[in-house]
């Protein structure tokens, strides 16, 4: 997993959720329906990527290794 990416998809739950501890990465993010909202479109606009409909489902946004694993696979689509 590529460290850079993860500090970075870190940096923007914790700012979006305003979260006091750094979530280990597998632990179920405490998020709601306009917490993800922004989370999504920070994570579009800072990895200059786009989520499909298909790709918003809330297996793939449940913990910083679930986000980490789908920036990836999008990033790897647009190189």
């Amino acid at each position: 997993m590529d460290n850079e990416l993860k500090q970075k998809v870190i940096e923007i739950v914790m700012t979006v959720t305003k979260l006091e501890k750094t979530p280990a990465e597998q632990e179920i993010l405490p998020i709601d329906s306009f917490a993800s909202v922004a989370i999504i479109v920070k994570l579009e606009d800072d990895f200059s990527i786009m989520f499909e409909d298909k790709d918003l489902v809330l297996d793939n946004f449940l913990s910083i290794g679930s986000i980490v694993n789908m920036v990836t696979e999008k990033k790897s689509l647009v190189s």
